[in-house]
């Protein structure tokens, strides 16, 4: 299997700003955890999840070939709430049926898999159908997050990554800054995805939404 990690030839970053240095794993586990601990009942508005699913739609729809896609799973969920809007939107939508998983790093959270998404296990690898993901500003580097996400979809899979575009200051949980520029210079010059789509949904709260897949080797 074609490890898409270890094939970075770019210089270039998703994150216009970051730490200037690296938290240690133990210090980086426990911010995460304290955070969702006062996030753990935030929900967004369903609106939110209803219009990235119509673009989910949309792009599968628009497939010439492919399977259809049966599994997908919400990283950085927080809680089921994620899961559950996903789930009745695609099955409103879509004839086949498509089951949505959820995972945080924090175990109380509940969702189906625990893990510290900047690391996936390798039963994660090619697994997946749709991966979406609106909390890769969490991630200590953005970009070998991103890569390592690529290697979690199947080959005709997509990879849905909601970036915050909010200005602010890097800190020990929100880690990462982004901005049009930073984005659009790194997906032009890099050469394992596809940019299939990008949306504004959720851009009264500062998100850019990329619909991706990996471009055919």
């Amino acid at each position: 299997m074609l490890n898409l990690s270890m094939e970075k030839n770019t210089p270039y970053k998703l994150e216009r700003l970051s730490l200037p240095h690296e938290l240690d794993q133990e210090v980086y586990e426990s911010e995460q955890i304290y955070r969702h601990g006062l996030k753990a009942g935030k929900a967004r508005p369903q609106d939110f999840y209803r219009e990235v699913t119509n673009d989910i739609v949309m792009l599968y729809k628009d497939q010439s070939s492919g399977t259809r896609p049966g599994k997908m799973l919400c990283m950085g969920a927080r809680n089921n709430w994620e899961k559950i809007c996903f789930q009745r939107y695609l099955d409103e939508n879509l004839s086949d049926k498509i089951t949505v998983y959820s995972n945080d790093i924090a175990p109380a959270s509940h969702t189906d898999f625990v893990f510290d998404f900047q690391d996936p296990p390798a039963n994660m690898l090619s697994a997946w159908d749709v991966v979406y993901c609106n909390a890769i500003d969490h991630a200590q580097s953005a970009t070998d997050t991103f890569y390592k996400w690529v290697d979690m979809i199947k080959p005709t899979g997509m990879l849905v990554v909601g970036f915050c575009m909010s200005q602010g200051v890097p800190n020990n949980t929100d880690i990462c800054i982004f901005d049009e520029e930073s984005l659009e210079v790194f997906f032009k010059n890099q050469d394992v995805v596809e940019v299939c789509h990008v949306s504004h949904v959720g851009d009264a709260a500062g998100y850019r939404h990329y619909f991706l897949r990996k471009k055919k080797m």
